[in-house]
């Protein structure tokens, strides 16, 4: 019987350890890896021995997870599914990894205590958001102002910058994070700086400055 025409349980039966066909797991790999290569060959950061790897990765999975599969679809859509996760995650891994801080303190996102957004640990939700802002939408110097509370005379000394640029730029930072969770869902606090941060404003920024500087 032709590959595109074998049935669920043939697949299974084929699959399954006390049967397995080496040449049953040979033709699902193939399956694989023409998905594969369909759905991510022109990925600018991907080989063919990349995909290759993807397609073995996901064959060893498949077998393992044989038990899993609940017939509600064709098998091969479901080992198709099953590798493309795989292959997305692995991706995933590969991106410039930003762990985030041991403790996030979330306060200076708000003017007030109680504008303060709270951060739960044990909130995944949230803890994907922080995973995302970090890793997506701020780079290296956002990420290091956005949550500090770093003296701004401090901070400026060791970037040999000025505190109104550095003023300006944890604002910025500040209200992309704000602007990232609010993307996922969650409360925006307004950005704001404390009163022992305030920049001089007789020091040029060089970068765009928060709309009403703090009093």
């Amino acid at each position: 019987m032709a590959i595109k025409n074998r049935k669920n349980e043939e697949w299974l039966g084929k699959l399954r350890p006390a049967e397995r066909s080496p040449r049953a797991v040979q033709e699902l790999r193939q399956i694989l890896r023409r998905a594969l290569d369909k759905a991510l060959g022109n990925h600018a950061d991907l080989s063919h021995a990349d995909l290759d790897d993807f397609a073995q990765e996901a064959i060893h999975l498949i077998l393992d997870r044989l038990e899993a599969f609940r017939d509600d679809c064709r098998f091969t859509t479901w080992a198709i599914g099953v590798a493309m996760r795989a292959a997305l995650d692995r991706l995933r891994q590969r991106r410039d990894y930003h762990p985030l801080p041991e403790t996030i303190d979330l306060a200076p996102l708000g003017r007030r205590t109680e504008d303060a957004l709270p951060f739960d640990p044990e909130n995944p939700a949230l803890l994907t958001a922080l995973r995302r802002a970090f890793d997506v939408d701020l780079d290296d110097k956002e990420r290091e102002l956005a949550l500090s509370e770093e003296p701004l005379d401090r901070v400026a000394l060791r970037q040999g910058s000025n505190r109104a640029r550095v003023f300006a730029e944890r604002h910025v930072a500040r209200r992309k994070l704000r602007d990232s969770l609010l993307e996922a869902g969650f409360p925006a606090p307004v950005v704001a700086e404390t009163p022992d941060t305030t920049p001089d404003a007789s020091e040029p920024a060089d970068v765009a400055t928060p709309e009403t500087p703090p009093s």
